[in-house]
């Protein structure tokens, strides 16, 4: 089977639900937001939040969408983690593209092969 490796900035709010789930699904979104998954990781895990502004199939979200979407986890702003996940490349959400743009978050847990891995921290350091 073809899979196509897709990659999502997550805060510690994400971090705690996804170990809860055994790294086999993502959570929820909070009401309103959207999931954002990206075809390659941001080389600097906290400027996930301007690679995303590059997204231009949705517009009606911007920027302040994106920002408002991770304050709504009540993640910590110094601590991040972009995790890795695979999907069949043949699943329905293929016909958008894998281009970096936002999901819905039951169609990717549905079509998600194997579990969700850790690909980069970013956290203080003590």
């Amino acid at each position: 089977m073809a899979t196509v490796t897709l990659y999502r900035p997550i805060g510690t709010a994400e971090f705690a639900l996804l170990e809860r789930a055994l790294w086999r699904a993502f959570p929820a979104m909070p009401q309103g937001h959207k999931f954002y998954a990206y075809t390659s990781p941001p080389e600097d895990v906290l400027a996930w939040k301007e690679r995303s502004m590059k997204i231009d199939d949705i517009p009606e979200v911007g920027q302040a969408g994106i920002v408002r979407s991770w304050e709504a986890w009540g993640n910590s702003p110094s601590s991040a983690f972009i995790v890795a996940f695979e999907l069949d490349e043949q699943s329905p959400l293929r016909k958008s593209g894998w281009n970096d743009r936002s999901y819905e978050v039951d169609q990717i847990n549905a079509a998600l092969i194997g579990i969700i891995s850790l690909h980069d921290l970013n956290t203080p350091s003590e």
